[in-house]
């Protein structure tokens, strides 16, 4: 070959490997860009409690397994002050919420709900504190008819008071939270139902007074709360939907659930399997409640 044919096939071949360079600098830098110039704040709640951080642990999950993750930079919001949540949700200060489904009619109308229980309506198992000599009383109790018949403390504002007075349950509710642990003591009803990780703080908090956490019973309603985010942001209510239907099924879900400490020391003290579960319906609820998904739902007692 002549030195000027080598010449040109090697500037030839040369320029082809430098195109294709090119080209694949290109196309990872397009990739790049789409990735991170499309990149959103996913603001929330903050998270005070262990509950809410466990809530908080749940969206990264969900939106981990949604496939989208590079899509979205987490922010919490600093301080919630005294406006609602739905209201700065709607104005976009916020891009999702959680909240129990207790008052569907006005929460769905403006706000969108992913109806998939977060903490697998965990928040409906209720059980009791009672006045501390009378730990023996409720041995034989079985039936919710039996229940109807003992009168039961509630806050008069409190948004489970509907689902039991609607349940034809004997409810004494004073106004302030205070007066139901001395009305309890001081013999106003017998029963105060408390969702199962309340109990053994407000024993504690009240240790002046003769009370304690009753051992057989467990009232049960469903309780479900979902995320929510706005109407005009569908696709965010469809990536979380998603993500939440993959950890469900993937077992992540409940690994994260179950081996959180908050849940540990809840079920430990409570003792759910060991105790008579009295089941009442929940009216308030969506008929869209996913009530027929039993993955959704943590299952105890007998």
């Amino acid at each position: 070959m002549s030195s000027l044919k080598y010449m040109n096939a090697h500037y030839s071949s040369s320029n082809i490997r430098i195109g294709a360079l090119v080209s694949s600098i290109l196309f990872h830098l397009v990739v790049y860009q789409t990735c991170f110039a499309t990149e959103k704040s996913l603001t929330y709640l903050p998270a005070n409690t262990p509950w809410e951080a466990l809530i908080v642990d749940v969206l990264h999950l969900a939106i981990e397994k949604s496939g989208q993750q590079h899509l979205y930079k987490y922010q919490q919001l600093q301080q919630l002050d005294q406006g609602d949540a739905t209201s700065l949700l709607e104005e976009g200060l916020l891009d999702v919420i959680w909240l129990s489904a207790s008052q569907p009619k006005r929460q769905e109308s403006q706000i969108r709900p992913i109806r998939i229980p977060i903490l697998k309506g965990l928040l409906g198992y209720q059980i009791f504190l009672i006045r501390g000599n009378d730990q023996g009383n409720y041995k034989d109790l079985q039936t919710l008819d039996e229940v109807r018949n003992i009168p039961l403390g509630q806050g008069r504002y409190w948004e489970n008071t509907p689902i039991l007075k609607q349940a034809n349950l004997h409810v004494i509710d004073p106004i302030k939270y205070q007066s139901l642990f001395y009305m309890l003591e001081g013999g106003r009803f017998d029963l105060l139902p408390r969702a199962i990780h309340q109990p053994w703080d407000e024993i504690n908090t009240w240790q002046h007074l003769n009370l304690a956490v009753e051992q057989e019973l467990l009232l049960f309603y469903p309780f479900p709360v979902y995320f929510y985010v706005a109407n005009k942001n569908p696709k965010l209510g469809e990536a979380i939907k998603r993500g939440l239907s993959n950890a469900i099924a993937d077992g992540s879900f409940d690994r994260l659930f179950y081996s959180h400490p908050l849940i540990k020391e809840i079920l430990s003290k409570a003792n759910l399997k060991g105790r008579r579960v009295i089941r009442i319906t929940n009216p308030e609820l969506s008929p869209l409640t996913p009530l027929d998904h039993p993955s959704f739902w943590l299952h105890v007692g007998h």
